[in-house]
């Protein structure tokens, strides 16, 4: 059964956050930094900082409309860094 990820990208270039969600992580991140999204072209590289597995599309595309629509990108940072500490070191 396919996995559906939010996730969320970073681009140091313009320092800037990308949301998305998608079914291979991998495939977009190279989609992403290969200019092969128009939204990312300009911040190449980008660089996953989160992602979050849902058995269901409906529960990423939710997710995926909670963390764009968050006023307070302070909270933002604080998902980011919750789940980057909870990562095995070199993942």
């Amino acid at each position: 059964m396919s996995k559906f990820i939010t996730y969320i990208l970073e681009s140091k270039n313009l320092n800037k956050f990308y949301i998305g969600y998608t079914e291979d992580i991998d495939k977009r991140l190279i989609k992403h930094n290969s200019g092969g999204s128009r939204w990312t072209r300009k911040g190449v590289p980008w660089k996953v900082i989160y992602a979050k597995e849902f058995e269901a599309k409906g529960e990423a595309i939710k997710y995926e409309h909670f963390l764009k629509n968050l006023k307070n990108k302070v909270f933002l940072k604080q998902i980011i860094a919750g789940w980057a500490s909870s990562r095995p070191q070199g993942s």
